[in-house]
């Protein structure tokens, strides 16, 4: 079978998307946070764990952490925050959770 046949059948190809939702909040679409990286750990008989990594974060001028929108990075990702993590292929508006918790 060939790319094209194949691309028709399942409705394109996509490259891998994500969300990272802390405390309701998208960093990357509504606090204009530059997520690199997400890793999502679901091992069985154990806690699932997740880990993601910001980039480009830090103001000179400051000295702190700060998002594209000048908020304060640590009121937003904070101990004890809520967390969302989807993923998945194509629209990240439709993207499915793959794990809940919380910044420990």
């Amino acid at each position: 079978m060939n790319l094209p046949t194949l691309s028709d059948r399942h409705g394109g190809f996509f490259v891998p998307a994500f969300v990272v939702l802390v405390g309701g909040s998208d960093l990357v679409r509504e606090e204009a946070i530059g997520v690199t990286q997400v890793e999502v750990d679901l091992s069985l008989n154990k806690a699932g764990q997740f880990r993601f990594t910001v980039s480009n974060t830090f103001d000179l001028e400051s000295h702190e952490f700060r998002s594209g929108h000048d908020k304060f990075v640590f009121e937003i990702i904070k101990f004890g925050a809520p967390v969302e993590i989807k993923m998945g292929y194509g629209d990240h508006k439709r993207l499915p959770t793959i794990l809940r918790g919380t910044i420990k």
